[in-house]
């Protein structure tokens, strides 16, 4: 998926959290624990200024003055220095974001964009698990065992797993010890713990085993 298609997703999914921004901040977020709708709008902020390398705002501003603050530098930033990277895990960010304040609210859940989805899950993977569990494979030791020639299929993607690290890379084999299918949507959910009506079968501890991992790397950064 291009940068310009990475951006266009990156605008709506902000201007959908500022409506959503405009509702009940005091509200809880259920996937979020100890977070209300207010704090996952300032952690989406804060995560676009820590991209920028600004790391305060101007006092006093509404949660969606903050927001459209943030927002405004990451747009300058990348129209200067169109780093993919980050502008695929900004997307990211602020697209699982917005659906955690929707389910807050009870607001209708806007699905994300197949290719969006699609694209997301081999970020998940391939960029985030692999890379870091390779770089700090001492932050991962109690689930990086060898599993030789086992291994799990998420979605389109083989899983290997390794004292060094996660190995990762794009498969249509059928003869995986377990497997997670679902549409892309669901498959995302389920990769950043939010549910996703997938369908899990074969050998459930290594399937647990990946999540843990996940987890993990999601915590750490």
């Amino acid at each position: 998926m291009d940068s310009s298609r990475l951006l266009d997703i990156l605008a709506d999914e902000v201007r959908r959290l500022r409506v959503l921004a405009g509702g009940d901040l005091d509200v809880p977020v259920p996937t979020c624990p100890a977070w209300s709708v207010r704090d996952l709008v300032e952690h989406v902020a804060r995560g676009f200024r820590t991209v920028v390398g600004k790391e305060s705002e101007p006092a006093d501003l509404t949660p969606v003055a903050t927001l459209d603050h943030a927002y405004g530098a990451l747009v300058a930033a990348f129209a200067e220095r169109p780093d993919r990277f980050w502008i695929r895990r900004m997307a990211q960010e602020a697209a699982i974001h917005r659906f955690d304040a929707e389910l807050a609210l009870g607001a209708p859940l806007t699905p994300f964009p197949e290719d969006f989805a699609v694209d997301a899950i081999g970020e998940m993977l391939d960029v985030f698990l692999r890379r870091e569990t390779h770089t700090w494979p001492q932050d991962y030791a109690a689930d990086l065992t060898e599993w030789g020639a086992h291994w799990l299929r998420v979605a389109d993607w083989r899983v290997d797993v390794h004292p060094l690290g996660v190995d990762v890379a794009p498969v249509d084999a059928e003869n995986a010890d377990a497997t997670v299918r679902g549409a892309p949507g669901a498959v995302l959910l389920w990769l950043y713990n939010r549910g996703g009506d997938v369908s899990v079968s074969g050998d459930l501890q290594r399937i647990a085993q990946v999540k843990r991992l996940l987890t993990t790397a999601m915590n750490a950064t």
